[in-house]
């Protein structure tokens, strides 16, 4: 039986709204994320030996462990980026949250 109190957090990047809205859509259409949040940041790294200062939108995405390598997969194949930031963790979600979460993966 899966614990419904464990997701996944995942996290990318990409350079615009539009970019974050098409990969959101494409996830919640394959019910890879139960929830996907977006937000607007300053992203500061050296790319190429130079140093770099750029706005991107962040993608936050709530998922489960069975789907999590799917959610890698599809992300990563539909990603504007020669190299995407990929990063995950799991979480304790609250019962009620954790519930609905994992129900819309099914």
């Amino acid at each position: 039986m899966t614990d419904s109190k464990v997701l996944m957090l995942a996290v990318t990047t990409v350079a615009d709204a539009a970019q974050a809205e098409a990969l959101a859509a494409s996830v919640l259409q394959h019910r890879l994320a139960a929830c996907i949040s977006t937000q607007t940041i300053h992203s500061h790294y050296v790319w190429e030996g130079e140093q770099q200062h750029e706005q991107e939108v962040q993608l936050l995405f709530k998922t489960c462990p069975q789907r999590l390598e799917a959610l890698r997969e599809a992300v990563l194949a539909q990603h504007p980026y020669d190299l995407p930031e990929w990063l995950s963790w799991p979480v304790q979600a609250s019962s009620a949250y954790g519930i609905w979460a994992t129900g819309q993966l099914n």
